[in-house]
């Protein structure tokens, strides 16, 4: 039973806030015409990379956040501040709302999500504005300058979206509000209606021409921050303009600093958050957290409020799940922070951060490796440390997985299938030499003789065992996601069982093979697991390792597949398959995230398949359709949708690719 219409003050604010704010935003909600990102999430993708954008960058939900436009008298008394989602990308992800209700039809609606696409697939990143010289002034006028020039952009790229372009316009100026606003404002608002087609404005103080400079690349940021500041157009009161969503915005994270090194909180548990959204998150370092005074410049009788994180020195503050939840929700941007204690709720997110400067020191290891850094668009000799490992050691019995009579019964089926591959004796008739007399080839070359005068010697018959001259290796991610639980199954015991069907059934068919584990903690630290080596056969033993597999660390995937490359290269037969099974994304826990870490693995791939190895990749990750066919290529990957399917998926997938 709830007790709430006991807090009459909290109450009485409740009911002043629904009027007060009561359709005040600066554009109207058509919630009946909707539509959500979650009904476009397939079709959006292959729109985006069929104009030309980039196939690597992935596609995420973007939350609403704060614009610092200037609102009406009534929207500061109900609002403080409006909040407007606003689609974006930047060298990694494409991020869009999650739902369009901007139109009042839900056409308008799913044609903003595909203008967007055309949009985005042309975008560059903006010049940036000086921080010396960076104002809400400049800040606008680069971006207005940088919309013009993409509109133009998408224009001549794709001729074939006039139509829905205009559409788009018209519309959006019918919604636009038209508000008061002081005279730079007001100039900036018209330069923003004339690139939607509205007429009429004049160019009274230039604004203008400095767009068009802008956009046309005819001058610098630097120019334009000098004749702006020549000019006086800049006001201390200038507040940004309302945002445009049919506009997106580029932008390059860039790298962030190199931060120290913390320690991972592996007991505490973590709950998924919304994997689908994407929050906008900074790094920042903050001299003010390990201070040791007791000096508390705070007033303590103010009230309780969710507030954006102050960096003081207070190890850990332990909060329910559910409320911390809901206060991440409500933060606007997120601060990253070391902690020194152990804390009993951990949420996960898709953080939108710019990756760690790379640490440009060489490893020396028995096997070291290059990596490749896309941002330079080179490789970093001697970067990456594998430190190879038997997979032989003593677990906890929590840890070690036993298959039931079920599973049992899998793998007993599938040797079945798989000695349907094993090498049979042929009979090769019409020989020169053999153990017996080929009946046929002799009445043949009897008649040959008779008939012509010649005598064919290929008369006997020789028995010789067909094999195909193969070897496999398949690797497995066993890093700390893979602990997690997706319907009702733990991810790694599914890999073990999956591990145990297809080892049993290579081991029934005779191909030579080997299984191989793999996990990171930063570059100096690539562990690759022997579960069962080449030259070892199918044991007990081997069976042993697999089942006592525990969670690692992180997915430096492009080293491990390099390491594989290598060990594969050693091996005499004419083919060579390598299997990757995973379940996520490429990361570490140092700059090997993102992008970086995609590109660095689509590398690896490629260099494997250049030197002659067939490799072919399994995620059961259901959202890897934006990053995994960008790195194992059109029919080098399978996606296991359903995380229980994956032991019977690996043996079909197997028989397809060696057939």
């Amino acid at each position: 039973m709830s007790f709430d219409f006991l807090e009459f003050e909290e109450q009485v604010g409740m009911i002043w806030h629904r009027i007060a704010s009561r359709n005040q935003e600066s554009y109207r909600d058509y919630r009946e015409h909707a539509v959500t990102f979650a009904e476009l999430r397939g079709h959006l993708p292959v729109v985006f990379r069929a104009l030309g954008g980039d196939p690597a960058c992935e596609f995420a939900q973007i939350d609403k956040r704060v614009s610092g436009h200037r609102l009406r008298w009534r929207q500061r008394i109900g609002l403080v501040d409006e909040q407007i989602a606003m689609a974006e990308m930047n060298e990694a992800s494409v991020k869009l709302p999650s739902s369009v209700s901007l139109f009042p039809s839900r056409d308008l609606n799913r044609d903003l999500y595909i203008w967007l696409m055309a949009w985005f697939a042309v975008s560059i990143p903006p010049n940036t504005v000086p921080d010396s010289a960076k104002t809400p002034f400049l800040t606008d006028l680069v971006r207005v300058a940088q919309a013009r020039k993409t509109d133009i952009a998408v224009r001549q790229s794709f001729p074939g979206i006039t139509g829905l372009r205009q559409r788009l316009y018209d519309a959006f100026l019918a919604l636009r509000p038209d508000r008061p606003l002081p005279c730079t404002e007001q100039q900036m608002e018209h330069c923003v209606l004339k690139i939607l087609g509205s007429a009429g404005h004049q160019d009274e103080n230039g604004l203008w021409s400095l767009v068009v400079n802008g956009s046309e690349g005819s001058g610098s940021t630097a120019d334009m921050v000098a004749i702006v500041n020549e000019a006086g157009l800049q006001s201390q009161r200038y507040a940004p303009i309302l945002p445009v969503p049919l506009w997106g915005e580029a932008i390059f994270n860039g790298t962030a600093g190199s931060i120290a090194d913390c320690d991972d909180d592996e007991e505490s548990k973590s709950s998924d958050g919304d994997q689908e959204r994407k929050k906008r998150a900074r790094r920042r370092k903050n001299d003010q957290a390990g201070r040791n005074d007791p000096l508390a410049l705070n007033r303590f009788e103010k009230v309780l409020t969710i507030a954006e994180m102050v960096n003081v020195n207070r190890p850990m503050d332990d909060e329910d799940e559910q409320d911390a939840k809901k206060a991440a929700d409500e933060l606007e941007e997120m601060e990253i922070s070391d902690c020194k204690r152990k804390a009993a709720t951990k949420l996960r997110f898709d953080l939108d951060l710019p990756p760690r400067d790379v640490d440009e020191g060489r490893v020396i290891g028995e096997w070291t490796y290059p990596e490749w850094d896309y941002r330079q668009q080179t490789y970093r000799p001697d970067f990456c440390k594998i430190v190879m490992q038997s997979g032989d050691e003593t677990v906890s019995d929590c840890d070690i997985w036993r298959p039931g009579e079920t599973e049992r019964r899998q793998i007993r089926q599938v040797r079945r299938q798989f000695e349907a591959f094993r090498p049979r004796h042929e009979v090769l008739r019409g020989q020169f030499d053999g153990s017996e007399l080929d009946l046929e080839a002799l009445v043949r070359a009897q008649c040959d003789q008779k008939g012509s005068g010649e005598l064919s010697d290929r008369v006997y018959l020789n028995t010789v065992r067909r094999a195909r001259d193969l070897s496999v290796a398949v690797l497995v991610d066993v890093s700390l996601s893979t602990d997690a639980w997706i319907q009702d199954h733990r991810v790694l015991d599914v890999e073990k069982q999956a591990l145990s069907v297809l080892a049993g059934g290579l081991d029934a068919c005779g191909d030579e093979f080997g299984v191989f584990s793999f996990t990171s903690r930063r570059r100096d630290w690539v562990r690759i697991n022997a579960l069962k080596n080449f030259d070892e056969d199918w044991s007990p033993r081997c069976q042993d390792r697999i089942q006592k597999l525990r969670p690692g660390y992180y997915t430096r995937l492009g080293a491990a597949i390099r390491h594989m490359g290598k060990l594969l290269g050693e091996r005499p037969h004419q083919h060579r398959l390598l299997l990757v099974i995973t379940d996520g994304k490429p990361n570490d826990i140092d700059h090997y995230e993102g992008r970086y870490g995609i590109e660095d693995t689509r590398r690896a791939v490629r260099e494997c398949r250049k030197s002659g190895l067939g490799l072919f990749g399994v995620t059961v990750d259901r959202k890897a359709q934006d990053y995994f066919p960008y790195i194992f290529g059109a029919g080098g990957h399978a996606i296991v949708g359903r995380l229980e399917k994956l032991p019977a998926a690996l043996p079909r997938i197997y028989r397809q690719l060696v057939r």
